[in-house]
């Protein structure tokens, strides 16, 4: 994954997910894409929203083997909220309303707001960049270049 120094990603919670269970085939190089931010190497950023996405999942019997528990998911929630090497972004005041709205203008139904809620949260805070392994989830945003690292690179 070739980045710019200066480029921040978002990460989307997938990436978290992966990194956290030892039973998902891309555990390795979430894991490594993790590491690479906490030391500094690649620069991203998470919403309140992926977090509590994240904590909702990696504690589900039903969404991975080997789910955490309430108090290590707290824990690992609290550590990425709290690292600097995280960056923190947040919803304008304008964001909800405006996926939405991008929503019914799509046809977009269900838990797919997510998807838009969490994209315009980055164009919002002048992120267009994102780490992703459903990058048909957001497709619909051009101004954001979706990198899913798993995907095997022909040439």
């Amino acid at each position: 994954m070739k980045t710019d120094n200066l480029e921040i990603f978002g990460l989307d919670t997938n990436i978290l997910i992966f990194a956290d269970d030892p039973s998902s085939p891309h555990h390795a190089a979430s894991k490594e894409i993790l590491e690479k931010v906490l030391n500094g190497s690649l620069r991203a950023c998470v919403s309140p929203q992926i977090l509590a996405e994240y904590f909702s999942v990696i504690t589900s019997s039903r969404r991975v083997q080997k789910p955490l528990s309430a108090q290590d998911a707290r824990l690992r929630v609290a550590f990425l909220s709290r690292t600097h090497r995280v960056k923190k972004i947040y919803p304008k005041r304008s964001t909800l309303r405006r996926a939405v709205e991008f929503c019914a203008e799509q046809n977009i139904k269900g838990a797919r707001i997510f998807d838009a809620l969490y994209a315009i949260t980055l164009l919002d805070n002048q992120i267009h960049a994102l780490i992703t392994h459903n990058t048909k989830d957001f497709q619909l945003f051009k101004e954001i270049k979706l990198t899913n690292p798993f995907r095997v690179q022909t040439q």
